[in-house]
């Protein structure tokens, strides 16, 4: 392996732990109705309802997590702040739209009115 190749080698290893990710929902049931929705959305795993219950105010809520996993599951859109925390990308982003969130208050790049 070339020098070069050595380099890009220790960014993707330096650069993978330091980015967090959406966790992986199991798969959802079929048929999706109330009682199999709220069923599957009980059994995802903590960091699965921690980003799912993420609030505008920055603390998660279990219950509020599992509201919206049985929403989704039964096809209702995934609020904008799911996903909070994933990424920085993603925190920006959801802040120039949600500008006056509170959990935006400590975003440095985002333009307040």
């Amino acid at each position: 392996m070339n020098w070069s190749g050595h380099v890009a080698m220790a960014v993707v290893i330096l650069a993978g732990p330091a980015q967090a990710s959406m966790p992986v929902l199991t798969p959802a049931p079929n048929p999706a109705t109330a009682a199999t929705c709220t069923h599957w959305a009980v059994q995802q795993d903590e960091d699965t309802l921690y980003m799912w219950g993420t609030t505008e105010s920055g603390v998660s809520s279990k219950d509020k997590a599992i509201q919206r996993l049985i929403g989704f599951c039964l096809g209702r859109k995934v609020p904008d702040i799911v996903g909070w925390g994933s990424s920085v990308g993603f925190d920006e982003v959801y802040c120039k739209k949600h500008v006056r969130a509170p959990i935006c208050a400590n975003q440095k790049s985002v333009e307040k009115p």
